[in-house]
């Protein structure tokens, strides 16, 4: 981001991203500089414009506060998206524990016992001479792995 760097009584310095410096008449300005502002800068033929920037955004503020990160807004999300909440009904699991468990003995139901659904793991175990909770557990372990995990690697079941 452009910054002032030194305000006169009629120009101001600009740094410039690239490193280089502008001096701008003041009367370019619709705004009262100040050294530290953060602006943008316009060319017209033989004009130069400055116009001064809010800082709307938490990209701005982290730039200003630690000058290391470079940050590009499609790559930034809140972290609390990859954290998930405690929902009722739903059990927080390793992802790929999960999927092994349903694949490989999800007939008994061990997958079940193993996301803390007890009634469903008996039923599934009452139930594996069918043959149904077998191809049931198969479902349930595709399903489990196109779930997005969260940064522990743990999903909602």
């Amino acid at each position: 981001m452009n910054q002032i760097l030194k305000v006169e009584k009629f120009t101001a310095l600009i740094g410039m991203e690239d490193g280089s410096v502008v001096e701008v008449d003041i009367r370019n300005m619709d705004f009262a500089p100040e050294v530290g502002d953060k602006v943008r800068v316009y060319t017209y033929e033989d004009e130069i414009f400055v116009r001064k920037v809010e800082k709307s955004s938490i990209e701005d503020i982290v730039k200003e506060q630690s000058g290391i990160y470079n940050i590009d807004r499609s790559g930034v999300y809140d972290l609390e998206e990859y954290y998930y909440e405690p929902e009722p009904g739903k059990a927080l699991v390793n992802k790929w524990i999960y999927v092994a468990l349903a694949f490989l003995i999800g007939t008994f139901g061990v997958h079940k016992f193993y996301s803390k659904k007890i009634g469903m793991g008996v039923l599934y175990f009452l139930f594996f001479w069918t043959g149904i909770p077998s191809i049931v557990g198969i479902i349930e372990g595709i399903l489990a792995v196109t779930k997005t995990p969260d940064l522990n690697g743990n999903i909602l079941i």
